[in-house]
């Protein structure tokens, strides 16, 4: 198979100059199921509530027909979904370090994927952090020494205190 690597690399450039921030991926989801009907791909996108965009499903059911092939794949989920209640220990923990570095935390629900999927499932209580993080998974992500600093204390109070 001959790579066309002028074509990788301009697609690529494309990929990474679109903002998918955080719950805000409709562009993003836009791109891809526009490439993957180019390509001649059935495509399904199943929503997610609080997002702008939800997850794709594209098969090349078309592209195997034409060889003579056909396709056999497996839907499973690769992480399952949790919930960690405010008033449970771990949070009243992290909240504690907070106020002990007069910082004001901030709780939300990420709909994301992490450890913390597989720690949980396990009987794990725990919480993801993330410190020192803004425009996350955007083009414009970045952070401050201010907030790197902050968040060593954090960490140091979460181990010691």
């Amino acid at each position: 198979m001959q790579i066309n690597k002028e074509r990788l690399v301009q697609t690529f450039c494309e990929m990474v100059s679109i903002d998918s921030e955080f719950y805000h991926e409709k562009k993003m989801k836009d791109y891809l199921m526009n490439i993957f009907k180019e390509c001649h791909m059935e495509c399904i996108e199943m929503p997610i509530e609080g997002f702008e965009a939800g997850n794709i499903h594209a098969v090349f059911k078309e592209e195997a027909i034409k060889e003579h092939a056909s396709i056999e794949y497996d839907d499973y989920v690769h992480i399952e979904a949790y919930k960690i209640n405010e008033d449970e220990e771990v949070v009243e923990r992290f909240k504690h370090a907070f106020h002990n570095l007069q910082l004001t935390p901030r709780l939300i629900s990420t709909h994301g994927g992490s450890d913390n999927n597989r720690y949980v499932k396990e009987g794990i209580r725990g919480i993801v952090v993330a410190c020192a993080m803004n425009d996350c998974h955007s083009v414009s992500e970045y952070t401050t020494i201010d907030e790197l600093e902050k968040s060593a204390l954090l960490a140091l109070h979460l181990m010691i205190d």
